[in-house]
């Protein structure tokens, strides 16, 4: 049977990783950009033969890497590419029988991948708008907060203050308590609603 899988560029390391594989071996390997494969994969978005690439003057350079034809056997790849550029490739190992793929092959193949391409740049825009639209709620949400925390530190302020001149008045101290003890509740209020939102690290 054929060989197929699937890599993807982690921009952590900028390396292709293989993620997916059928009929052969997940390994951890992963393939610099230098790879001579990936090199031509790089520039346009057309199914690139396993021999376009042979002699090419590029080569791995990080001591150890193995060339993605030496890993994948594979007789054909194929490039998926976003807004961004190439994401993702495809290693697909010879036909049935061993024939080649033909132009028609390649044709769909391409056509499958640019539609596979602007799937993911249409997930890729409504995760930045979810997380836009998110960190916007997050900063009405800390203005809101920081009014309210404001106008408590005001309160305690202004009471220091005119204790300095009046502190000894019963009068004042009368109503001295009853700020600090409406704006101790307030303060209370504040953190209880804050304790009930949820942690960056929970998890639906």
């Amino acid at each position: 049977a054929s060989r197929i899988s699937i890599w993807m560029f982690y921009e952590a390391d900028q390396r292709f990783h293989r993620v997916r594989s059928i009929n052969a071996e997940l390994t951890a390997e992963a393939v610099p950009l230098s790879d001579p494969i990936i090199h031509r994969l790089l520039s346009g978005p057309e199914p690139v033969p396993a021999e376009m690439a042979q002699g090419h003057s590029l080569i791995a350079a990080e001591s150890g890497s193995r060339a993605l034809q030496e890993i994948t056997q594979a007789v054909l790849y194929v490039p998926i590419r976003t807004g961004r550029g190439l994401i993702a490739l495809v290693a697909l190992g010879s036909e049935p029988g061993g024939e080649r793929y033909g132009a028609d092959d390649c044709d769909l193949l391409r056509a499958i991948a640019s539609h596979v391409g602007l799937l993911l740049s249409y997930a890729h825009l409504s995760e930045e708008r979810t997380a836009a639209a998110e960190l916007e709620a997050l900063h009405r949400f800390a203005a809101f907060y920081v009014h309210d925390l404001k106008n408590l530190a005001a309160r305690f302020s202004l009471v220091l203050q005119n204790a300095e001149v009046h502190g000894d008045n019963p009068a004042f101290q009368q109503a001295a308590m009853k700020t600090v003890k409406q704006s101790v509740k307030k303060l209370t209020e504040l953190t209880a609603k804050l304790s009930m939102l949820p942690s960056g690290d929970e998890h639906p």
